[in-house]
């Protein structure tokens, strides 16, 4: 079952390296794209990871620009996660519920 997903995923990395050929857009695309498939060991705190990968980076400031924009967006999804305040939700709205 692991096995099948990951060549779905394969496949899917594969169309889009191809659109992005499609519309000529090799020098202005950059991306990154990992999923893996985590496999436990059996032994506390050590796992494998079968994954598919693809990226079309040129150099490492472009390297750079990924990593940084997935810790950034990593760490702004946590918040998320947070119950939302009221006040949170009515800031710069000018709104009071006093």
């Amino acid at each position: 079952m692991e096995d099948d997903f990951l060549m779905e995923v394969h496949r899917i990395a594969i169309e889009l390296e191809l659109l992005i050929d499609k519309y000529d857009l090799r020098d202005n695309v950059i991306s990154m794209m990992v999923v893996g498939v985590l496999q436990d060991l059996g032994l506390e705190n050590l796992s494998n990871m079968k994954a598919i990968y693809s990226h079309n980076i040129q150099n490492k400031e472009e390297l750079d620009v990924m990593t940084d924009f997935a810790k950034d967006t990593w760490e702004d999804s946590k918040d998320i996660d947070d119950e939302p305040d009221i006040d949170d939700l009515l800031k710069g709205l000018g709104i009071s519920l006093n």
